[in-house]
């Protein structure tokens, strides 16, 4: 379920040398549906207080000069959150100029933005205490709507106080002026999934990429591009060109109609990513008459056309893969997988990871991709294999509300996934919390 957003601001006096800081200075609120991420412990007025004393134009700057990125941007699992860049992009702790900010962060999926909150660290000596901790998830359109409106009233204070030509004036009507123009949004969103700033991402991997997506569908593209961020992006690119490349067995990936279908009705487009996957995940599962029993790796390689041996333990992979793919074959309705898990388990999630995909995936993609990122595709992934492979019903029956790390170690052995797996799939169903997945 998504919440409501809003940055509101009422206008204060303050004396503050920079024209631009002193005019938008405001007692300032950020309300996430029922929460407020401005409450805080202020010394100052020796109260509890939902908005705090500050300048709306550094935030509006900073929101303005990440636009894309907070829009378009993904996290990596394990990676991109740790640097430096994306934390400045996505933390609005990041925006600095003097003031004491919520520690609250961003994460795009393409269709929702994740927003976490924490309060302020508990031996902080600073003024203005956070106290807040909340995780919410935000339309993309109501995250756009909240920006526009609260950066547009803040460009407008300037405006009326006689401020004209502003960094922030500049940048917000560039923005405006891109954003409307569909080729220009198609190269900045590139750019904001490899991780760059606008006008920093490598013209030649752009222009890749976007050649690529003509024949392989636009919509894998937007998959590949997260998982060639990092320190040489080009050459990520360009081993995932040369691994689509490789012999990798040949199977299919059948979906029957019904479970289509589902895809198809307007509740299924309202849910959140996880709940499309298990929901499909279940039209599978009855599809193919399998019940709420665990599935044996010789009706699951039955399913996917291959042999029973390629779900199995190998050493036969390439080290370090950016993901793993199901390439389409000329041949009808088959498909080259290419895996990137050595384990039994990784390699039972990761096709069914793919299987999922090629029920969400557009007609037209002639791959399928399996990555690290947190986009909404892969969000519907993980939870369609986590369901198909592990149904909870019978995961909770199992363990008989016995969450120790014995019991979802037998648990992960019967049902044929990692412990890992285990663990994300109860705390997905609020059965742990996330901080004892691991």
């Amino acid at each position: 379920m998504t919440v409501d957003f809003s940055i509101s601001a009422d206008w204060i006096s303050s004396n503050n040398d920079s024209p631009e800081i002193r005019e938008t200075s405001a007692f300032l609120t950020i309300q996430l549906g029922d929460y407020f991420a401005t409450r805080a412990d202020d010394d100052w007025s020796k109260s509890v207080r939902t908005n705090v004393r500050v300048s709306a134009y550094p935030l509006a700057l900073w929101l303005a000069s990440s636009w894309w990125r907070l829009r378009w941007e993904p996290t990596i699992e394990g990676t991109r959150s740790d640097r430096i860049s994306w934390r400045m992009a996505h933390e609005m702790s990041a925006v600095g100029y003097g003031f004491i900010w919520p520690r609250l962060v961003f994460e795009s999926d393409g269709e929702n933005i994740e927003a976490t909150c924490h309060p302020s660290r508990p031996a902080t000596s600073e003024p203005l205490r956070y106290l807040e901790s909340f995780r919410v998830s935000i339309s993309s359109k109501t995250f756009e709507r909240s920006v526009d409106r609260f950066v547009s009233l803040v460009v407008a204070r300037l405006e009326t106080v006689g401020i004209r030509n502003s960094e922030l004036q500049i940048l917000w009507n560039e923005i405006k002026e891109e954003k409307v123009d569909l080729a220009t949004v198609e190269y900045r969103r590139f750019e904001a999934q490899l991780g760059f700033e606008p006008d920093e991402a490598p013209e030649s991997l752009l222009n890749s990429l976007i050649a690529l997506s003509s024949k392989v569908g636009n919509g894998a593209i937007l998959e590949v591009a997260p998982a060639c961020s990092g320190e040489d992006p080009m050459a990520s690119f360009q081993g995932i060109v040369n691994l689509a490349g490789v012999t990798g067995p040949e199977g299919k990936l059948e979906v029957p109609s019904s479970v289509t279908r589902v895809t198809r009705s307007s509740e299924f487009m309202e849910d959140m990513p996880w709940e499309r996957g298990r929901r499909l995940a279940h039209a599978a599962r009855q599809a193919w008459g399998l019940g709420d029993s665990k599935l044996p790796d010789e009706t699951f390689s039955e399913i996917l056309g291959i042999s029973k041996s390629n779900l199995e333990y190998t050493n036969d992979v390439q080290e370090h893969l950016p993901l793993g793919l199901a390439v389409r074959s000329t041949k009808a309705d088959k498909w080259k997988f290419i895996f990137r898990r050595k384990a039994r388990t990784g390699r039972r999630f990761e096709a069914a990871r793919l299987l999922g995909d090629r029920i969400v995936a557009p007609a037209e993609d002639m791959w399928l991709p399996t990555t690290d990122a947190k986009t909404v595709r892969q969000k519907i992934q993980r939870a369609f294999a986590a369901e198909f492979l592990c149904p909870i019903k019978s995961l909770k029956y199992w363990l008989q509300d016995n969450y120790s790390s014995e019991s979802i170690e037998e648990a992960g052995e019967h049902f044929g996934v990692s412990p890992l797996a285990i663990r994300s799939h109860l705390a997905n169903h609020g059965l742990i919390q996330y901080a004892e997945v691991g």
